[in-house]
């Protein structure tokens, strides 16, 4: 029990670079009466707190360094699951051991897996053809017909919760106001450009010719399960509409078909991570098909600790130093944590809260903002329904998010793999 009141003020230790204190910073205080009880008083309703304390952090081990950033537990981490990690090389794999005080024992049907990392899909393709490898996920659908050419594995497909999608920065991308919502943006700033992306954007298109028909275009930033909003529907695909919105916003179409506006280009940039062949063919599309309505898009591909890294590491997506992102995140199978990170106006990224949060959009929007306060302060599941409904809808009106489609979850597997489940 002490461990879990540790974990709790490890997460509330403003030393610590966490990236989320979402929920846990509801709690008012924590006892633990004996060895297996803990007692968790929280300052209001928190509907989602069965979701808090997965992981628990051993005292014992951690108490005596000032701050838990370099520690090398981080590296050689315990829990509760069937495997422990007996081996972390950066960059190159990790070894996970059987958990001999697992709580189902005899469910472990396997002594080690040693996890080889790999700088792209194409290498992890490559060795598992060689035999290096047994198992490739989080395959994209561009490799399915190049998959089913290998004789000696075979494709597990099946429904994910993730979401495709563009994340537009309304705030000012460039120093020294980059990510400060104060500063919009001063292109996508402007909600009839964003309108004007979304209609240009053939949805439907890319998923038949880029995923073989394999993906559903997205609805809402919240795919499935209990709160997700069944009547929302496809985006339309219209250019004129797009032109219509462009022209009214100001930008004119120069001589070689761009637009301007006081003497600026209407040129934006969109970056991901290098090394995904589907994302770059993606891009291409896009790059096309917003072309045809007077706006450039400039490619611009980095690692993924470039974009992806910390606040501390000074990365794009956390200093807001971009135009639009493109990539993929899903929500649990309780919404609120995610949607809550990924909207609420206190969750932008910023020196004042150590650059926790991931409204990389910089969205501020009071609708917003009370819907998700609602549906964290109830425990009734309708209501809490309806709340996120209104999140739902408003993202697709605002479009800090402009959702692509719902990509599928998938692994190459050696036939020498037998017995694999989806979770």
């Amino acid at each position: 029990s002490a461990d879990v009141r540790f974990t709790w003020k490890a997460i509330m230790n403003p030393a610590n670079m966490v990236k989320s204190q979402t929920g846990y910073n509801k709690i008012a205080a924590i006892e633990t009466p004996d060895d297996r009880t803990v007692v968790v008083y929280f300052k209001e309703v928190y509907a989602p707190y069965l979701t808090l304390f997965r992981y628990i952090l051993p005292r014992h081990v951690l108490a005596a360094y000032p701050d838990m950033n370099q520690v090398p537990y981080n590296r050689q981490p315990v829990g509760t699951g069937p495997f422990m990690v007996t081996e972390w090389v950066a960059g190159d794999h990790i070894t996970l051991e059987r958990n001999p005080y697992y709580r189902e024992a005899k469910k472990v049907r396997l002594d080690r897996i040693f996890l080889r990392i790999v700088p792209s899909l194409a290498a992890g393709l490559s060795q598992l053809k060689t035999g290096e490898v047994d198992l490739v996920w989080g395959l994209s659908e561009e490799v399915i017909p190049q998959a089913k050419r290998i004789s000696h594995a075979y494709l597990h497909l099946f429904p994910g919760a993730g979401i495709e999608r563009l994340v537009l920065n309304l705030s000012s991308p460039y120093p020294p106001h980059n990510g400060d919502p104060a500063f919009p943006h001063p292109i996508l700033g402007d909600l009839r450009v964003r309108r004007a992306i979304q209609y240009a954007i053939n949805k439907q298109l890319i998923v038949d010719k880029l995923l073989f028909g394999k993906a559903q275009v997205a609805t809402s930033v919240i795919p499935m399960g209990w709160a997700h909003d069944p009547t929302l529907q496809p985006s339309e695909y219209n250019p004129d509409k797009a032109r219509h919105l462009l022209d009214a916003a100001g930008w004119r179409t120069g001589a070689d078909g761009i637009r301007w506006k006081d003497g600026k280009r209407l040129r934006l940039e969109i970056m991901t991570t290098t090394g995904n062949k589907l994302r770059e063919q993606v891009e291409q599309v896009l790059q096309a098909m917003l072309k045809r309505v007077g706006i450039e898009l400039r490619i611009r591909n980095v690692p993924a600790a470039v974009l992806f890294g910390s606040w501390a590491k000074k990365a794009a997506r956390k200093h807001g130093r971009f135009d639009i992102l493109l990539y993929t995140t899903r929500p649990g199978v309780d919404p609120h944590a995610h949607l809550y990170e990924y909207f609420h106006s206190s969750r932008i990224p910023s020196a004042a809260n150590h650059g926790q949060g991931f409204n990389y959009s910089r969205l501020q929007d009071p609708v917003v903002d009370a819907a998700l306060e609602q549906a964290g302060r109830t425990i009734d599941l309708e209501k809490r329904k309806e709340a996120y409904a209104v999140v739902q809808r408003r993202i697709n009106e605002l479009l800090p998010h402009i959702l692509l489609y719902n990509p599928l979850r998938i692994t190459l597997v050696s036939r020498r793999v037998q017995g694999l489940i989806a979770h």
